[in-house]
């Protein structure tokens, strides 16, 4: 019988810090980073001196009294490639198979975002209507906005960075006759 490969909880710990300079170094965008490191401690805060497999599988296990699969598939996730840039690859566990629900189910209908539109502009919540739109008319998220600019507009496109990756957003003959006033706008 083979010998079971066990990981050193101390050494994990003492050799985050240089993880996370090998991460800055891959260019990982520092939230990520941050969340990484939140669910390494995560882990090796319950984690026994001695770690092996079914320790590391028993904490997964744990972790579904408190979590959602997605969230725990993302922590354990963090944990793997810890484990592998630590060379215990061995030691990485599965993440839990989930079967994603139909995306339409998500979603609003038409029926509902033209009454959220007729809503805003009934209120005079102007600002909050041409947030409306160019969310459904672009596909952009919400966290986007901050790219979405009067010189994109008027350039027509507009360049957002998320998720470590560049895309570009078109821009319709709509926008044109978006009031500059609303854009400069602070407070919805």
């Amino acid at each position: 019988m083979e010998k079971e490969n066990v990981l050193m909880r101390k050494k994990a710990m003492d050799m985050i810090e240089v993880y996370v300079a090998e991460m800055k170094l891959s260019e990982l965008c520092q939230t990520t980073i941050t969340k990484y490191v939140a669910d390494i401690n995560q882990w090796l805060c319950t984690a026994p001196e001695i770690v092996t497999k079914p320790d590391i599988l028993s904490y997964k296990e744990k972790l579904s009294e408190k979590y959602k699969v997605a969230s725990i598939n993302s922590k354990i996730i963090s944990i793997n490639r810890y484990l592998k840039w630590l060379g215990y690859k061995e030691l990485a566990v599965k993440t839990k198979r989930v079967q994603n629900p139909n995306g339409l189910e998500n979603m609003i209908t038409k029926e509902c975002y033209l009454k959220m539109l007729h809503y805003a502009e009934i209120h005079n919540k102007k600002k909050m209507y041409y947030i409306m739109k160019t969310i459904a008319q672009t596909g952009i998220r919400i966290g986007e906005l901050k790219f979405v600019t009067v010189e994109a507009v008027k350039g027509g496109t507009a360049t957002v960075w998320n998720k470590g990756k560049f895309r570009t957003v078109y821009f319709t003959e709509w926008y044109i006759h978006i009031p500059l006033d609303i854009c400069l706008q602070k407070n919805i």
